[in-house]
């Protein structure tokens, strides 16, 4: 599920100046591995490699009550 794509964020603190922001959910981290190594999300990878100066991470989120 796709939250946030392709705005652009302010930076408020430190050195870091992204361009452009997406933020995705996933149901866990494992998903969300899993999707980031698999041989479907493979070719849009390779591509953004090519073409974008860009970083991901993953984080867990806040479980619910």
């Amino acid at each position: 599920k796709v939250l946030v794509g392709g705005a652009i964020p302010e930076n408020l603190e430190r050195d870091w100046h992204p361009r452009l922001l997406s933020i995705g959910e996933f149901e866990s981290v494992e998903q969300a591995l899993r999707w980031y190594h698999s041989e479907e999300y493979a070719p849009a990878k390779e591509l953004r490699f090519k073409v974008a100066k860009n970083k991901a991470i993953v984080v867990q989120g806040l479980q619910p009550r």
